[in-house]
């Protein structure tokens, strides 16, 4: 107001200084060195405005009196501010470094559904894996049963392929064969990771319906490549992986909202997205590919960012 020329709105003087005291970095220390209230200190115009000019004079009196503010003052202001800046850089560049690490084990986990999902989809349609499932029969032991599945085919590169990915390899690879290195990472597999109760030593319906499950190979992976952790960022932001976004319909939905998973614990929340940044959502999660990475605030549940493709 000062440059501009114009009278100062004497009722608005205190909220100045305010502003002056925050941008100084003086926590308090200039507005209680001033009054709270001028309308007894300067003598407004009859509008309640006061040159700016009649302003300064009362200030420059005002300092004349006493020392207002030592130079300590605004040197320990200065040091708080840098030492905030170098906070705030530090938790940038530790926040970029954790969206790097996602990105990483987002990749991860994509590359071992892409995986699964294909395997799961030759499972399905095999013959013997089917009359597994059906409970006309079971796997177990190293030699073949009358009237048993056979012990050496595709079904069986199919359960050994899948127990890979499930962290359980085979050593030595068994190739289509079920050999005694097979059966003992399904052993493994079953003793971490399978059905209640079940035995280590045959693949019955239960275990294998269990090692082809979409939800549980995915909860698998959350605690297999978990989100990497973050030590300086607020707590109350976080990084998301946004995988829809709910059309608002009707009146139903007033604010767009997306549909995103915490790659902490695998949780999918909902957020509320900002209109400027819903149309370069939809465009991206159309296009596959990458996931789309957003930074949000869980407090206030809303998308704060959306992270640029990698590249």
């Amino acid at each position: 107001e000062a440059n501009s020329g114009e009278a100062m709105d004497l009722q608005r003087l205190p909220l100045l200084i305010g502003l002056l005291d925050e941008r100084w970095g003086l926590d308090g220390a200039f507005v209680d060195k001033m009054p709270a209230d001028f309308a007894g200190v300067l003598q407004p115009s009859p509008e309640g405005t006061l040159a700016f000019a009649d302003f300064w004079d009362w200030y420059e009196s005002h300092v004349s009196q006493g020392d207002l503010l030592r130079a300590s003052v605004f040197d320990d202001a200065a040091r708080r501010r840098e030492e905030l800046e170098l906070s705030q850089r530090a938790a940038q560049e530790e926040l970029l470094r954790h969206e790097l690490k996602m990105r990483e084990v987002l990749e991860i986990r994509r590359s071992l559904e892409n995986q699964f999902a294909s395997i799961s989809a030759d499972l399905y349609t095999n013959d013997i894996v089917s009359q597994i499932i059906n409970k006309s029969c079971v796997l177990q032991g190293v030699q073949e049963l009358g009237g048993g599945p056979l012990l050496e085919g595709d079904h069986i590169g199919l359960i050994v392929d899948m127990l890979g990915l499930w962290g359980f390899p085979a050593d030595p690879p068994p190739g289509d064969a079920w050999t005694e290195a097979a059966r003992e990472a399904w052993g493994a597999w079953v003793r971490e990771c399978g059905p209640e109760g079940a035995s280590m030593e045959v693949v019955d319906s239960a275990s294998l319906r269990l090692l082809i499950d979409r939800e549980a190979f995915q909860a698998f992976l959350v605690k297999a490549h978990p989100a990497p952790e973050i030590c300086s960022a607020p707590k109350a932001m976080g990084t998301v992986e946004v995988r829809q976004v709910l059309e608002a319909q009707g009146e139903e939905l007033a604010d767009i909202f997306v549909e995103a998973v915490d790659e902490d614990s695998g949780e999918v929340h909902r957020f509320v997205l900002p209109e400027s940044q819903a149309e370069e959502v939809r465009r991206r999660l159309a296009a596959g590919g990458e996931p789309v990475l957003a930074r949000v605030d869980t407090l206030l549940q809303r998308v704060t960012s959306v992270l640029p493709p990698e590249g």
